[in-house]
């Protein structure tokens, strides 16, 4: 293991949870395991049923669980993909890593799920307000931002992977964009001392998405209509003041 300090906050990594794994260095940094400090309480905070998720230490954890877990365990040292909207991996990863190894998926199926969550999180983000937007020649950061658009990408990875019809994984998508978390990411960034609940609470979006795909997979029904509509649908509850839908398709 290996220590390091950060916001005054000192990691200590050795372990690991599920699949563990993320795009590029993110997959080592889930790999890495169990962390005393940032990511901790998402070891801690899992759920216990056992269901043949092999942490670092032995223990074991239910899907839900070791999502949690590894979503902070990769959100904890940043060292993941950030196109639009930011840090895309600690969201989009977990749900897809425990599901894929629950269902003994691929390698290939898993890494086409990655890809296809961090493009939809990528066009989604590009059709929004941007933490980086230039105004009169300066950055000028959103009054409300986040990560919350990544609840799609992390959403459709799950359904995929568990070979939803296309009408479930529709439904999936609109329960997802109902329930998704709200965008604190400002308040983070603002507030001193800031919270260890960075940016937005990785392990909590990946459990959303794990929730939308099970809900959508048993017939519930969703909003198929919440990106359609920027008055009423998801763009109003995000605050974004920009939707720009043909970036999404």
């Amino acid at each position: 293991g290996y220590a390091y300090k950060s916001h005054g906050i000192d990691h200590e990594f050795g372990g690991f949870v599920g699949v563990g794994g993320g795009s590029g260095p993110a997959v080592g940094v889930s790999a890495g395991g169990g962390v005393r400090g940032w990511a901790e309480p998402g070891c801690l905070c899992r759920e216990r049923e056992p269901a043949g998720f092999d942490r670092g230490t032995g223990e074991r954890s239910s899907i839900f669980g070791a999502a949690f877990a590894n979503g902070e365990l990769i959100s904890a040292l940043d060292f993941d993909a950030i196109p639009p909207p930011g840090h895309l991996s600690p969201y989009v990863l977990p749900g897809a890593m425990a599901v894929g190894e629950a269902q003994g998926a691929s390698g290939k199926d898993l890494l086409n799920v990655i890809a296809m969550a961090h493009e939809m999180s990528y066009r989604i983000g590009k059709a929004t307000d941007y933490l980086r937007d230039i105004k009169d020649g300066k950055v000028t950061p959103p009054k409300v931002y986040g990560y919350s658009s990544t609840v799609f990408g992390a959403t459709a990875a799950i359904a995929r992977l568990k070979g939803l019809s296309a009408e479930r994984s529709a439904h999936a998508l609109g329960i997802a964009g109902s329930i998704s978390p709200v965008n604190s990411h400002r308040a983070w960034s603002q507030h001193v001392p800031s919270t260890t609940v960075k940016y937005l609470m990785a392990g909590v979006l990946a459990q959303t998405a794990l929730t939308a795909a099970h809900m959508g997979e048993m017939g519930h029904r969703g909003d198929l209509q919440t990106l359609d509509d920027p008055e009423f649908g998801f763009p109003r509850f995000i605050g974004t003041t920009r939707w720009e839908a043909d970036n999404i398709l």
